[in-house]
């Protein structure tokens, strides 16, 4: 019994001292790429409730993440803003939930329908995700985006799914 506890303890130990190395380890070298497919709701001043898509591609080189997204954005009578951009972030590193902010430029189109009008400009897209990755390749993640622009500004959360590298 007494052999049993102490290999127990030396076991428990061994595991301990090799979590806390794979934590020390250096942060690796490969890069991550995903595409995200993501569904909510947002708000914009003049507007009822919109429900809302984004669709992204993503590339990640150690923590910085360069993004290519399209944002819809849809009024319940049918009259829609959307966004195309290029985001550039940050993310937390390892396999446990991940947190991640980026900001960028980008082009807005469509039809506002209170007042009337059509909407072509420039934005500022922002995003904050926390991404849970329980494979290598998929993952969900919930978050929340808006775009600045002095037509439209829009701001919603969405949940999401992301296939692909992801560690």
């Amino acid at each position: 019994m007494k052999r049993i506890v102490l290999t127990a303890i030396l076991v428990t130990c061994l595991l301990v001292v090799r979590a806390a190395a794979d934590d020390a380890a250096p942060p690796t070298r490969s890069n991550h790429y995903w595409f995200s497919l993501g569904l909510g709701g947002s708000f914009a001043p003049g507007a009822s409730g919109m429900g809302t898509g984004a669709l992204g591609i993503s590339y990640e080189r150690r923590s910085m993440i360069l993004t290519a997204r399209l944002a819809v954005n849809v009024e319940p009578l049918g009259s829609g803003v959307g966004d195309i951009g290029i985001l550039c972030g940050i993310r937390s590193r390892g396999r446990k939930p991940q947190a991640s902010v980026a900001a960028g430029l980008s082009y807005v189109t469509g039809d506002n329908a209170d007042p009337y009008k059509t909407i072509n400009t420039i934005g500022i897209p922002l995003e904050a995700q926390l991404t849970w990755m329980p494979l290598t390749f998929a993952g969900l993640w919930v978050g929340a985006y808006g775009n600045i622009n002095r037509d439209f500004p829009v701001v919603g959360l969405m949940l999401g799914i992301r296939l692909g590298k992801l560690w």
